[in-house]
Order: C-alpha cells, then sequence, then structure tokens
C-alpha cells in the first residue's frame, strides 16, 4: 500500500507506541498529525520527522476538553487536506486499587480512553466519507 502524501492522526504520539507509529508512517511518506498533551514531547517527535524529511504537525491536546477533538479534525484537514488514517493510542491509567479509584478518575479514564476514541473517530469518519477514502 502506498502511503506517500496520506495523512495520519495519531494521539498519543508523544512517546511510547504513539511516537513509534509516527515515526514508521512517517518514513512510508505519511503528512503526521501529532497529539499529545505535552507540547515539549511532541515537538521533539516533530522535530525527528522533519529532520529525516518529513511532513508533521504537532496537537498539544488535551482529549478530555470539549472542543479538542474538532481542533484536531480541523487543523489536520487545514495543514494537509485529508485525514486518511486514525491511529487511537491515547489513554490514560490509574494504577489504584478499584477501592481507592475517585470519580474524578474515573471520569478522566472514560473522557480519554473512550468518549475521545469514540468521537474522534467519528468526526474523522465524517471527513473519510466525504473524501470518499481513509
Amino acid at each position: 500500500m502506498d502511503l506517500k502524501q496520506k495523512t495520519a492522526v495519531i494521539t498519543g504520539a508523544g512517546r511510547g507506541i504513539g511516537k513509534d507509529i509516527a515515526l514508521r508512517l512517517a518514513e512510508e511518506g505519511c503528512n503526521i498529525v501529532l497529539v499529545a498533551r505535552t507540547g515539549e514531547e511532541l515537538n521533539k517527535v516533530k522535530k525527528d520527522i522533519e529532520d529525516k524529511g518529513g511532513s508533521a504537525l504537532a496537537l498539544p491536546v488535551d482529549l478530555s476538553i470539549d472542543g479538542s477533538i474538532a481542533e484536531i479534525i480541523d487543523k489536520a484537514v487545514g495543514s494537509f487536506g485529508s485525514i486518511d488514517i486514525l491511529i487511537n493510542n491515547a489513554a490514560v491509567l490509574y494504577a489504584a486499587d478499584i477501592l481507592d479509584v475517585s470519580e474524578e478518575e474515573w471520569d478522566k479514564t472514560m473522557d480519554i480512553n473512550l468518549k475521545a476514541a469514540f468521537f474522534l473517530s467519528q468526526k474523522a469518519m465524517k471527513v473519510m466519507v466525504e473524501q470518499k477514502s481513509g
């Protein structure tokens, strides 16, 4: 599959699996939209991609905040013209005994691990349906 000039949006792209996916897709010629809460980490990944001749956009965004998903989609399409690949990699995990999990921790987990993944997929798919690919 030729991935040159395809646009990939990757959440949790500042480190770990998300970073590795971003670097690998960039090697294949994808434009990369890097999404995570930590701008410093994202900028390092962006620099790594650009140093190798790739194109990347770093979006330091908290996925649990209303409006952040629309911002990601708008900026991805505005910068690269399409969304062809979505990697919902961002997640939070609180290392706590089930008896000690607070409602705030539960809500944050659901907001990022479930709600953001669903609505980011939904908004990305709307773009993909409109462009008839993705």
